[in-house]
């Protein structure tokens, strides 16, 4: 059997990471949190030793993407408690990206923008349910017939292509159906049996339907294929991509069309039988905005832009604190299966010789609220619990251990896999490549390829100047029969950016601290806003939300994070080699009393802007870096006037556009080449020329994408 060192060392720390595994569950034990350490189902024998030696014939990286179902960012379910192999081995060996914001946050619209590398308003699956949404909206739209279906893409440059477990609500097929294109196995769970944790039923290529015993669990089924396939492509000898979709931690949901039944055909996820007593003593964090009702205004605009009959329920949570917490345990263990599906598919990659060459993404579809705002279980809302997800990267070429909040999009994922895999991005494609060279240390090379991350334009930038994310819309036409927001739909628009609006980065910086304070798990969503477009190690980052960051402000932790060169370009902020988090920033105060952070060689204070446009009338801005929690609307807020201006500016475009257009908005606000940044464009020379520009407004609510918008901004 032929081993290269490096490959003996991985599955060296592989075996330790188990160990260590063994130790935290029996600690856990004794603390009451567990009642039996964790047991995997065996894995199938490993192949011959022979296929080993055509490992190294792949010139191109491999994928291996993992994409769970309804798991949040903000409610910690990621934590290394909860998750210990996801960081053990994915998170410790790559990349974190902790600001991750998805654009339409529900199921099938999500997940068909990951295929797709399009936003919502462009792909036209604005829903899970017809005849908005899934599967049956699918074969009504066809994307996989566009030129920016990811997986045609990767099957012209030469790739194998699978799809294991969960693809699209109410997918139903059989021999003679029409099969989406681009794989070369779709082994999908398909309709009334999607998201029954026992007893799956699976369609291998639309073919007929695979119907497995009720003592089976779905994760562990959809793990053992997904070892399957990944030793029939390494066999293949072509470069793969694997997605492996598992339904945890949704709901367990017993009619066809996710809950086509009603509300009452789900409950709670249901864990393996191995992870029944875990995490006993587990609560959701605390927030201020949990269990806290809407404003009035608010619950008064949502009963009258709907019929008598849905007017008539209340707008907030029909569970108890108890029942929510029984619930968000339930999800917790059934992640535990997915944690150990992990182990074991990089332990396979390793097996197999292919580890070093294959990115691992972890991340998920949309994220989830339990009582926040008094909304009860959830998602489709434009609140930080449903939009923010988790999203790691290992591969070839990256750092390890390194943690960014730059605010990416699942737009953003396909570009990137494109990439890294040498493909020229189609131009019709929404998302923009992770610019991984610019966020990361400056001593970091490159080594993912021929292809640049730069995605320049050159009808919007003269001289294509490259640019960064820093704008992202999220848009939702709520389609969920019998619920109080059903036929409500919202434009909203995330900005992060250095520009502070309401008060100095001394203010924002202690602001986040206390917000994080005592580990605190409701803490600052962005750590200190140092991280917006540059990375930490995890150590000074943190892993999730309870890293206390007193220290920083104070001026006693250091790390090693950096500022790309190039940052200047998203945020005004640039600096090079290592820095330390707790230096000072400087500023220059505005008229409006909004200031830009500079980073001075120590990296910029920045902020999240949250703009939420309901079509009900009801306009809401939070400012995430003062108020993560969004409970404190500053629309009425006379400093916020300028910045209200522009974040309507950046909605009307982002709410239209295409390709390009959805990667560098302010082109076609004041004229390109111009404005590359958000914080360029609340420079106040722009003040008049945006003033003339029409606010965006709704004619009246719907649960379908219609032409009721009125707005200066209808380009491409």
């Amino acid at each position: 059997m032929v081993f290269s060192r490096l490959t003996l060392l991985v599955l060296v720390i592989v075996a330790c990471d188990d160990r260590n595994f063994v130790v935290a569950q029996r600690k856990a034990v004794k603390e009451g949190k567990d009642s039996t350490p964790s047991s995997k189902p065996p894995l199938p024998p490993s192949p011959a030793a022979s296929t080993l030696l055509t490992r190294a014939a792949a010139t191109k990286p491999s994928f291996v993407v993992v994409l769970v179902d309804d798991l949040d960012q903000l409610l910690n379910s990621t934590d290394r408690a909860y998750l210990p192999l996801l960081h053990s081995l994915v998170g410790d060996q790559g990349l974190r990206l902790r600001n991750m914001a998805i654009s339409s946050s529900t199921c099938c619209p999500s997940r068909t923008s990951l295929f797709t590398g399009l936003f919502t308003h462009n792909h036209g699956i604005t829903a899970n349910l017809p005849p908005y949404g899934g599967w049956s909206k699918f074969l009504t739209t066809r994307p996989d017939q566009s030129d920016t279906w990811m997986p045609s893409q990767l099957q012209k440059a030469g790739y194998n292509v699978y799809s294991i477990g969960k693809f699209l609500n109410g997918f139903a097929v059989g021999p003679g159906s029409v099969c989406p294109r681009g794989f070369t196995v779709l082994d999908a769970l398909v309709d009334p049996y999607v998201y029954s944790y026992f007893g799956p039923a699976f369609s291998k290529n639309c073919g007929a339907t695979q119907k497995y015993g009720d003592g089976e669990y779905s994760t562990d089924v959809i793990r053992d294929k997904a070892i399957g396939y990944l030793r029939e492509a390494v066999a293949a000898g072509k470069p793969f991509y694997l997605q492996v979709n598992p339904i945890a931690p949704h709901e367990r949901c017993k009619d066809s069309e996710e809950g086509g039944g009603g509300r009452l055909s789900c409950d709670n996820a249901i864990p393996a039988p191995r992870h029944a007593y875990l995490f006993r003593n587990v609560s959701l964090p605390a927030s201020p905005n949990w269990l806290t009702p809407m404003p009035d205004p608010f619950r008064s605009a949502v009963a009258a832009a709907t019929d008598s009959a849905r007017s008539g329920k209340e707008l907030g949570a029909v569970q108890s604190g108890v029942q929510l917490n029984t619930a968000y345990r339930q999800r917790l263990r059934a992640m535990a299966s997915v944690d150990e599906m992990l182990r074991d598919i990089v332990q396979e990659l390793s097996a197999q010789g292919v580890l070093d060459s294959t990115h691992i993404i972890f991340t998920s579809d949309n994220g989830y609220h339990m009582g926040n705002h008094n909304f009860g279980q959830g998602k489709t809302l434009p609140y930080e619990e449903d939009v923010r997800v988790p999203f790691f990267i290992r591969g070839p070429g990256l750092p390890r251990g390194m943690v960014s909040d730059y605010p990416t999009t699942m737009v953003d994922v396909p570009a990137t896999v494109l990439a890294l895999a040498g493909i020229d991005l189609p131009g019709g494609m929404d998302g923009y490549p992770i610019p991984f060279h610019r966020i990361l240390p400056t001593a970091y090379t490159p080594a993912l390829g021929a292809k640049t991350y730069d995605v320049p334009s050159a009808t919007l930038v003269p001289g294509g100047r490259p640019y960064m994310r820093d704008a992202t819309p999220i848009e939702m036409w709520i389609h969920t029969p019998g619920a109080p927001m059903n036929g409500v739909n919202f434009r909203s628009v995330r900005v992060c950016t250095t520009y502070l609006a309401f008060g100095t980065p001394a203010t924002y910086r202690q602001a986040m601290a206390t917000a994080s304070r005592n580990g605190s798990r409701t803490g600052s969503h962005i750590g200190l806003g140092d991280l917006l477009f540059s990375a930490g190690d995890r150590t000074t980052a943190g892993d999730t939300l309870g890293v206390d960051l007193d220290a920083y402000v104070a001026g006693t932790g250091t790390g090693t994070g950096s500022s790309s060169a190039g940052s200047s370009s998203a945020g005004n902020s640039s600096s090079s080699g290592v820095r330390t988090r707790s230096g000072s920033s400087g500023s220059r105060t505005a008229t409006d009393s909004g200031s830009s952070s500079s980073s001075s060689g120590t990296g910029a204070t920045g902020t999240c802007y949250k703009y939420n446009n309901w079509c009900f009338g009801i306009r809401e801005l939070y400012d995430l870096g003062l108020d993560p929690a969004e409970v404190n609307n500053r629309y009425s807020d006379p400093r916020a006037a300028r910045l209200v201006q522009r974040l309507e500016a950046v909605l009307s475009v982002l709410a239209y556009c295409k390709g390009d257009r959805c990667r560098e908005a302010y082109g076609a606000i004041v004229g390109p080449g111009r404005v590359l940044s958000f914080a360029d464009l609340m420079d106040p020379t722009y003040d008049s020329q945006l003033a003339a520009l029409r606010k965006f407004e709704f004619q009246g609510c719907s649960s379908e994408k219609l032409d009721n918008e009125l707005t200066w901004y209808r380009g491409g």
